[in-house]
């Protein structure tokens, strides 16, 4: 079993190996992780769930949540709802807010535009499914009560109940398959 450390480690490398260029590509700009990265970037990875920031030429500047699951290819969004060990969820990164983060009369509140989740095979080290929707569908999903949740496994370390998305189910969705492509 991991510690958080190990697993946090492996998760970056994999964002780094196998995702990041081809996302670099879609986005038409340049990523860098916030996570580990000083101050401000540990503040919008635990505050507010941005886990690195996309310079992108046509888009501007912008924040991406990024969550890189072993294995299951399920093809779905998961975002933490709570947890055992009380650790701050993504769910509740934006439940502290007054009202619904993503309404109108929020204008600059900071959040990732867009939730990446990707499912890699651990043992050959390569991908097998990723998924990029917009984290205020994502949230919407949530609140409309359309959102299964469920439970981690019992053999893994740590409890904690999930909110699971279907990629397909949301308004806007890209699929990226077997990325490096990138196919819609």
């Amino acid at each position: 079993m991991d510690n958080f450390r190990t697993s946090f480690d492996r998760q970056h490398g994999y964002f780094n190996a196998l995702l990041k260029s081809p996302l670099e590509r879609y986005f038409d700009g340049e990523i860098l992780s916030c996570e580990n990265d000083g101050k401000v970037g540990h503040a919008l990875d635990t505050r507010v769930g941005i886990d690195a920031l996309c310079f992108s030429k046509k888009d501007g500047v912008f924040g991406l949540a990024l969550r890189i699951q072993k294995d299951t290819g399920y093809r779905t969004f998961t975002i933490r709802k709570e947890r055992e060990t009380n650790v701050v969820t993504e769910f509740e990164k934006f439940r502290k807010y007054p009202g619904d983060v993503f309404h109108a009369a929020n204008p600059g509140i900071l959040y990732p535009r867009y939730t990446i989740q990707a499912y890699v095979n651990y043992e050959t080290e390569t991908l097998i499914a990723c998924g990029i929707g917009f984290t205020e569908d994502i949230f919407e999903f949530i609140y409309d009560g359309r959102a299964s949740v469920k439970k981690t496994g019992t053999n893994q370390n740590g409890q904690a109940l999930f909110y699971v998305i279907p990629f397909c189910e949301l308004k806007e969705f890209k699929w990226l398959g077997g990325l490096p492509g990138i196919a819609y």
